[in-house]
């Protein structure tokens, strides 16, 4: 029997800042069973092995679950200078014309 333990997709260029850029996540029903656990010391594995000296990902800040997994790995959270904007609706219309 196999079950479906990731999913992984590749935004639109436009989202992505470029060709890397993904989104993956551990679905709900293989969460608990160490597979986000492999996921991050797999990637951390490949970032030793080619010299990298980081990886850096974003996770929503509603998402208590993720962070606190993220907080037993020993990651920090990135200081930035960036703060994020968005134009919609009517004010994205405004601007159109």
């Amino acid at each position: 029997m196999m079950m479906e333990v990731g999913k992984r997709r590749l935004l639109p260029r436009a989202q992505a800042r470029g060709s890397r850029r993904r989104v993956q996540e551990v679905v709900p029903e293989a969460r608990g069973q160490g597979v986000g656990l492999a996921l991050m010391r797999y990637l951390a594995k490949t970032a030793c092995q080619r010299g990298w000296n980081r990886i850096e990902w974003q996770v929503l800040d509603w998402n208590t679950h993720a962070i606190e997994f993220y907080r037993r790995l020993e990651a920090t959270p990135k200081e930035t200078d960036w703060i994020a904007y968005k134009l919609e609706g009517d004010a994205l219309r405004r601007g159109a014309y």
